[in-house]
């Protein structure tokens, strides 16, 4: 009768546990599948304060005159100069989720011109070491900008080994359109490295 009370409480305790186990695996795998949902983004106050990677937007550039468009949507003669200057800025702050090099990747920009979106074909993070280039994260990207001047937007997130300080952000085909404009217009490329901020 003792050994039966024995075995009965033993299998209550490991029946126990076993509750207890598969409930924690499951809030963890759980946490871990919806990590990216879960991310804290910065505020734009603290990120627009940073420094990156940036092209600036002079769009005095692209000539003086008039620019129509036909029937079939192309354009012709030539584009009526809009003084105006956007600095577009590649930013990445860490500690995201309060997860050690775990980083948020994001655009910002700030000017005299409303910005619609700011677009590009590829926008890679990659290490920068000549001898062995390592990619991070590289994706297109396509940030609707909301007409404003001035902002920021998160367009990815990336793990980097704890011992990188510093990485190469590159873009191919950065594009910019604008409120007063009909068209985008094709800017110089990101091709810079940027210091990991970890606040």
């Amino acid at each position: 009768m003792g050994n039966m009370n024995y075995i009965k409480k033993l299998f209550c305790f490991l029946f126990a546990t076993f509750i207890i186990l598969s409930f924690s695996m499951t809030s963890y795998a759980k946490e871990t599948d919806n990590l990216e949902e879960s991310v804290v983004t910065k505020s734009d106050a603290d990120v627009m304060s940073l420094e990156g990677p940036t092209v600036y937007v002079d769009l005095d550039e692209y000539g003086s005159g008039e620019l129509t468009r036909d029937a079939d949507g192309n354009y012709s003669g030539v584009l009526t100069s809009r003084s105006g200057v956007t600095v577009i800025t590649c930013i990445m702050t860490g500690y995201i989720d309060s997860i050690e090099n775990y980083y948020e990747i994001g655009i910002a920009w700030n000017g005299s011109n409303q910005v619609n979106y700011i677009s590009a074909d590829s926008l890679t993070v990659k290490s920068t070491s000549i001898l062995h280039s390592e990619e991070y994260w590289s994706n297109p990207i396509y940030v609707p900008a909301g007409s404003d001047t001035k902002g920021y937007k998160p367009v990815g997130y990336v793990m980097i080994d704890p011992d990188v300080e510093k990485v190469k952000v590159q873009t191919s085909g950065l594009k910019a359109f604008f409120n007063n404009e009909d068209y985008w217009i094709t800017v110089s490329e990101i091709s810079q490295t940027i210091k990991l901020n970890d606040f």
